[in-house]
């Protein structure tokens, strides 16, 4: 079975760095560990390994319980936090096409790391951050 995968992309602004970002990954990282523990410790994990199972005897006709199912699936993802850090300071100043595609980049080789270790990302989301000057 696929990992599934919840990529949080993090993206600075005008003169920042990859480095402003720290604290906003550190906090992501910490956030992403309770959840998970929280739900393994409340026994959250075996009943949605039951809903899950293909071989489940249970019925998934209604979509109430699909999207029960759904929820419950969000909830087993792991959590990836990238910061794009191929363009910084004065660089920020190439533009949007020139940055944005810097940072695609960084998302599909990242993507593809997931992939090669047997996971799939099920869940994107961008966080960007502008600079103050």
């Amino acid at each position: 079975m696929t990992r599934g995968v919840h990529l949080i992309v993090l993206i600075h602004g005008l003169y920042g760095n990859p480095d402003n970002l720290a604290v906003v990954k550190d906090e992501l990282e910490r956030a992403s560990k309770l959840e998970t523990s929280s739900r393994y410790q409340s026994g959250e994990e075996d009943e949605v390994e039951d809903l899950l199972d293909p071989s489940s005897t249970a019925s998934s006709s209604s979509s109430s319980s699909t999207r029960s199912r759904r929820n419950k699936r969000k909830d087993r993802l792991e959590t990836k936090i990238l910061v794009c850090k191929s363009f910084t300071g004065s660089h920020t100043w190439d533009g949007i096409d020139v940055n944005a595609h810097k940072a695609a980049n960084e998302i599909d080789a990242t993507i593809k790391e997931l992939e090669g270790e047997g996971k799939a990302v099920e869940v994107f989301s961008i966080v960007s951050l502008k600079s103050s000057l």
